[in-house]
């Protein structure tokens, strides 16, 4: 028969020592399940990639998470010790443990294989992977580069992401080929307009932008003053269990994404040398001053 004793335990003194044992199961199920699947990916990466280097950062990863939710199952168990004797809840029935970690006054293997050591074997199993993998290069992002590039390029991507910058000159109003608006073509990119009295900016359109596969964006000026700007479908990507996989390699991260338009601060709606901007996914950032570009820069 089990004891509880109610008297000195209120409700929210209960419910506070009952929250740990929720958080410690959440995370305990982050851990297992993002080891796991840190463990997957790091053998998909030996048939993708190649790589030790990947390999082993990912898969040391998954150890590491795995080791710490073993530690937080021993942390339960502590916990629920203390649980108890705070609660005041008593087992009397409950049987007695024996110790049975010495035979003839000696210990055997099997009693060194505990949920503590073996947490701690593969906590420093995942940090050994994780120092050889950083000792083959993955802190620099060039052997990662390096690691990726046949896999990226056999895809039609680029092996890197690539920064590039584009200048239109405006010409002065009046003029049969000046600038008088530019057209927005995109699928996945975001035109940021920003408005600038930066010096070195005016009397031209200035953009700067990133791609990862060949004419991924392309610049046409009309005669009638018009710039389009045309971002193309990303490359046909063969269904395989592997690309697939990998798919979020292949995709920009938020600021590969922007393209960014600099304009003239008097080539705004209503200001005399205006210039209309067309399409959608366009956002309008505010008037960037010389100071606010070099600190950027």
């Amino acid at each position: 028969m089990k004891r509880i004793a109610t008297q000195k335990n209120g409700f929210w003194k209960r419910v506070a020592i009952n929250v740990p044992f929720v958080l410690m199961i959440a995370l305990m199920i982050a851990l297992f399940g993002g080891g796991l699947l840190l463990i997957f990916y790091s053998i998909a990466s030996l048939f993708a990639f190649k790589s030790s280097m990947i390999f082993l950062i990912l898969a040391g990863a998954g150890l590491i998470a795995i080791g710490a939710g073993l530690g937080l199952i021993v942390a339960y168990k502590k916990y629920f010790e203390f649980y108890n004797k705070k609660m005041g809840w008593e087992y009397p029935d409950a049987p007695k443990k024996e110790d049975k970690s010495v035979v003839d006054g000696k210990k055997t293997f099997k009693d060194y294989v505990t949920l503590p050591n073996v947490a701690l074997v593969v906590l420093a199993l995942g940090a050994l992977f994780t120092i050889i993998s950083a000792a083959l290069g993955c802190i620099n992002r060039d052997k990662w580069v390096d690691d990726t590039k046949t896999f990226m390029e056999s895809n039609g991507y680029y092996s890197n992401v690539e920064h590039r910058t584009h200048k239109d000159t405006i010409l002065e109003t009046g003029t049969s080929d000046r600038i008088n608006r530019i057209e927005i073509n995109f699928i996945e990119k975001q035109a940021v307009i920003i408005y600038t009295t930066d010096a070195d900016k005016l009397g031209s359109v200035n953009y700067d932008y990133y791609v990862k596969f060949s004419n991924q964006l392309s610049f046409t000026r009309s005669k009638d003053g018009t710039v389009t700007i045309t971002e193309s479908a990303p490359p046909v990507i063969e269904e395989t269990a592997l690309k697939k996989l990998f798919f979020f390699i292949f995709k920009d991260f938020d600021v590969e994404k922007q393209v960014l338009i600099y304009l003239p601060e008097d080539t705004k709606e209503d200001m005399p040398n205006y210039i209309e901007i067309v399409g959608e996914n366009v956002i309008y950032a505010v008037t960037e001053t010389p100071d606010e570009s070099e600190s950027q820069n």
